[in-house]
């Protein structure tokens, strides 16, 4: 595995305090926008293809969870990775490798889910970025997330839809990004050094 970062306990305890301011904010914007929002116990969309871009800390915060599970569950695990790396390894696009997320059970429940990454928390929610321009799950095009009040022909969210449909609230958008998460703006006093980011693949 490609770390190169050594945490400490303290580490951890800190991330796990910022992991608890993180999803406090989240859940104030769950709830704002639940009236959109199709996730559920067993749909498994967003770990089903992906390529999970986490920082070194996400990740190894994540491997105490792995390590926390049935024996059995950790050897499935361990043999999905050696298949996906292969997979990987046979690759020539490895950029645009899309993949199932080995820590996914074939119950399809995620194994290590008090220790999931930031972008696992944050997805089903209309992500505002920094340019301005916002991002929509793409469970949205499955007929899930949004897609009650998304107009297919101008891509754009449809605010008649959401007034004739009766809805109580407004589909909005939220500086979820990674980047804006881990930014010295949003942990603001904690001292966390996320470490590099990259693909799960390229950690594992």
């Amino acid at each position: 595995m490609g770390c190169k970062m050594n945490y400490s306990t303290e580490d951890f305890l800190e991330y796990k305090k910022y992991l608890n301011t993180v999803n406090s904010v989240l859940e104030k914007y769950f709830e704002e926008q639940k009236e959109f929002i199709c996730c559920k116990k067993g749909c498994s969309h967003c770990c089903e293809r992906g390529q999970y871009p986490l920082t070194e800390i996400e990740f190894k915060y994540l491997l105490l969870g792995f390590f926390k599970i049935e024996e059995n569950e950790r050897m499935n695990v361990i043999r999905r990775i050696k298949k996906l790396k292969f997979e990987y390894d046979s690759c020539e696009n490895k950029a645009e490798f899309l993949y199932r997320c080995p820590f996914l059970s074939e119950e399809k429940e995620c194994l290590i889910y008090d220790y999931r990454a930031l972008i696992c928390r944050t997805f089903g929610l209309i992500t505002q970025h920094e340019s301005g321009k916002y991002t929509l799950p793409f469970c949205q095009k499955l007929g899930l997330n949004y897609a009650q009040v998304y107009d297919e022909n101008t891509k754009k969210l449809d605010y008649e839809k959401v007034e004739k449909q009766g809805y109580k609230s407004i589909p909005g958008a939220y500086r979820t990004s990674l980047k804006r998460l881990i930014s010295p703006d949003f942990i603001k006093e904690k001292k966390i050094v996320f470490g590099e980011l990259k693909n799960l693949i390229e950690w594992l």
